[in-house]
């Protein structure tokens, strides 16, 4: 039988998204060829995104300790990705915790501690909200019971009612151990929020019904509701004659739809900021009608602001309403990469300079490469552990850029040395 030609495989490929193209799975010399070639033809920097873009594919283990040789080391969401597998094995090769990365490891690998950052009690968190029984069993071999209590949070989030009665001592469930009753540790505001912004109205009628939600936490339900864009779960509570008490209730967490934050007014909630809660969040809907109706608007145009979006339709709205100018200090809290706003706001002249020194703590390269291109200056080389905060591919492409500039050089010297007495000490 005829072999199949490359390029039909690259076009076989081609389907599949570039998060989804992991080379080390194929076995095939030709398909992982092809795969490279499709990778290298997508992506600008390719060692680059394999270091930091790149998800670990936790099902395959082979894959993963060639990962850990070869790639980085693993970062918190991935080993949560194993848990939610009920995979022991692969916990087992990825690491209970952190703690076998030394701190250099982690600081150059890009990733903050809140991402990197891993133990046990997360392990057990993702198990119990995925109803996961080898890992939870694992777990409550490893230490303190009583530490089930902080993966209440998850299971609100993920609505798992089976393992919340567990864990209320109120199911036994087969092939999980007995733990002390936990409803003491139960009642806190930020569970009550997740179940309201999740929606999950099965868990929320059963802890209403046994009286494990407090009468005071009652409107967190429709705050975590509102928060959540959830019109029907908030006509739902009130269907089911759940009372809501406005007092105290901050309006950010009614402005993610126009609906909600009609409700809200309606029920007396304080509107103030509503304009630029709305626009942190990617509303322009809820910023033109507060601006239209004069409610909830800023004094005068915003100093400092942190977007946690990628729509320029919201900024736009900001800037024609004159709200959003030249000394507006903004700052973004987008995952994927802030690059789209930050030319968006280059072409309109609305930029700072200060903008340079947060992409260097973020460590995007290709932001960070566009910025000095654009004349913007790199960042403090002279702040404490600038080289530090990031990853191997920016150091070298900034000794490229600066390859003759001593100071680049000294500090970068500096931070190592610094570093690794930190460690020995």
């Amino acid at each position: 039988m005829e072999d199949l030609s490359s390029d039909l495989w690259t076009g076989v490929l081609s389907f599949l998204s570039t998060p989804e193209l992991c080379v080390p799975c194929f076995t095939s010399k030709s398909l992982r060829d092809a795969a490279c070639h499709l990778l290298d033809s997508r992506v600008r920097n390719i060692s680059h995104w394999w270091y930091r873009r790149k998800v670990l594919p936790v099902e395959d283990r082979q894959v993963v300790e060639w990962w850990l040789s070869n790639v980085r080391d693993p970062t918190k969401s991935e080993v949560r990705e194993a848990a939610r597998r009920d995979d022991l094995e692969t916990i087992n090769l990825l690491g209970w915790d952190n703690t076998r990365y030394s701190t250099h490891k982690r600081d150059v690998s890009g990733f903050n501690d809140d991402c990197h950052s891993w133990d046990w009690q997360d392990i057990l968190a993702e198990s119990i909200a995925y109803g996961c029984k080898r890992l939870i069993n694992a777990c409550h071999k490893r230490g303190d019971p009583m530490l089930y209590e902080l993966s209440f949070v998850r299971v609100c989030e993920e609505g798992n009612l089976e393992m919340i009665q567990w864990m209320l001592n109120n199911k036994e469930v087969e092939g999980l151990p007995s733990i002390n009753n936990l409803s003491a540790s139960f009642n806190s505001v930020n569970m009550v929020r997740k179940l309201g912004k999740r929606g999950h109205r099965e868990v929320i009628y059963w802890l209403l019904e046994s009286g494990f939600v407090h009468e005071w936490r009652l409107k967190h339900l429709y705050e975590g509701a509102g928060e959540g864009g959830r019109m029907d779960v908030i006509a739902w509570l009130e269907e089911e004659g759940v009372p809501f008490d406005s007092s105290c209730s901050d309006i950010h967490y009614f402005v993610t739809s126009l609906s909600i934050l009609k409700w809200a007014k309606k029920h007396n909630i304080v509107v103030e900021r509503a304009y630029e809660f709305a626009l942190r969040i990617d509303q322009p809907e809820v910023m033109k009608y507060c601006f239209e109706n004069g409610m909830g608007l800023p004094e005068h145009p915003f100093i400092e602001l942190s977007i946690k979006h990628e729509n320029t339709k919201a900024l736009q709205l900001a800037i024609d309403h004159q709200f959003l100018t030249k000394e507006t200090n903004i700052t973004f809290d987008i995952e994927s990469g802030n690059l789209k706003m930050i030319k968006y706001l280059h072409d309109r002249d609305l930029l700072q300079l200060e903008v340079s020194k947060y992409i260097n703590d973020l460590d995007y390269y290709d932001v960070l490469q566009w910025a000095i291109d654009k004349d913007y200056p790199a960042g403090k080389l002279d702040d404490r552990n600038f080289f530090l905060k990031v990853s191997p591919e920016v150091i070298e492409w900034m000794i490229e850029k600066y390859g003759e500039d001593e100071k680049v050089f000294d500090q970068l010297v500096l931070d190592v040395f610094d570093d690794l007495g930190d460690e020995t000490n």
